[in-house]
């Protein structure tokens, strides 16, 4: 014991020091960043962890250790605030997509194979993928053990869930693999009936989506971020763009996948924080400057 606590001892002391917020302030200032406020700075990091800014320090300094001349700390809290208001418009636009695909999944392919249809390995395509989600559906249930819909089908249906009941225990990103593994013809038939698509697109673009959601649920940064999934897309649009590994690229999926009331709303309000907001410029998301015509039917 004594030794794997000396271990562990002696791994902490290489670890940095940590800093008084003060000594955060002086840091940065060392660095070249203005602190144009620094009662403002000084209150935003006592309720802002200094590490989450630390992507957007960077994405305005020559190197690790010097800022651009004349960046202020409020252009940089501006940015991650902006941020933070893009990820909670995005999450109003990604929820019903993923609700939606739910649903469409449970019922096509339970009126199909029956309401127990996750428990038959041999109705997908993937034996190896099908036991990873069962595992990950399992863990789940020990999670919420305790909720009452489990503990209504445990003594009901020893413990065995109808599709419709358990796809609502999956995660956006579980949801996008278990879709993967339908049977072609069944992804097939349900991306032509629910959004006129190929299949090949829908099972992409939920993956993408699946990613871009976590990024927003888990507080990432959106700002001039290079996505590491790119869609894969549309003929109509491979003339126009040409990286598309933005946010501008995933908005088209968005834009595919949306109901036509949620997608206008997400539309005006993003223009509108455009014209008033002074640190939100959409060309740091990857937008285009012909952008509305793209976006807007």
């Amino acid at each position: 014991m004594r030794t794997e606590v000396g271990l562990l001892y002696n791994y902490t002391m290489n670890l940095k020091p940590a800093l008084t917020i003060q000594e955060q302030l002086d840091l940065l200032r060392k660095r070249g960043l203005v602190i144009d406020n620094s009662q403002s700075a000084e209150k935003f990091l006592i309720k802002n962890n200094y590490y989450r800014l630390n992507i957007y320090f960077h994405k305005f300094m020559v190197d690790e250790n010097c800022f651009r001349h004349g960046i202020q700390f409020s252009q940089i809290i501006s940015i991650y605030n902006t941020d933070s208001w893009l990820r909670n418009k995005l999450l109003i636009l990604l929820e019903p997509i993923e609700v939606n695909v739910k649903t469409r999944i449970a019922h096509h392919m339970a009126l199909k194979y029956g309401p127990d249809c996750f428990y038959d390995k041999d109705v997908y395509e993937s034996e190896r993928y099908y036991c990873d989600i069962y595992k990950i559906f399992e863990n789940e249930l020990r999670r919420r053990q305790k909720d009452s819909v489990v503990i209504h089908h445990q003594m009901n249906y020893e413990g065995k869930f109808p599709l419709w009941v358990l796809i609502e225990f999956l995660s956006f990103n579980t949801t996008s693999k278990f879709f993967n593994i339908l049977p072609s013809i069944d992804r097939k038939e349900i991306s032509g009936e629910a959004f006129s698509l190929k299949d090949v697109y829908l099972t992409q673009w939920l993956h993408c989506l699946s990613v871009l959601r976590n990024i927003c649920a888990h507080y990432g940064y959106l700002y001039r971020r290079e996505h590491s999934l790119k869609p894969r897309l549309l003929k109509e649009y491979k003339g126009i763009i040409h990286e598309n590994n933005t946010l501008f690229t995933l908005c088209l999926i968005l834009k595919k996948l949306s109901d036509k009331e949620n997608w206008k709303m997400f539309i005006i309000e993003v223009a509108n924080k455009e014209i008033n907001c002074d640190s939100f410029n959409l060309c740091d998301y990857g937008f285009l400057p012909e952008w509305q015509n793209i976006l807007i039917d």
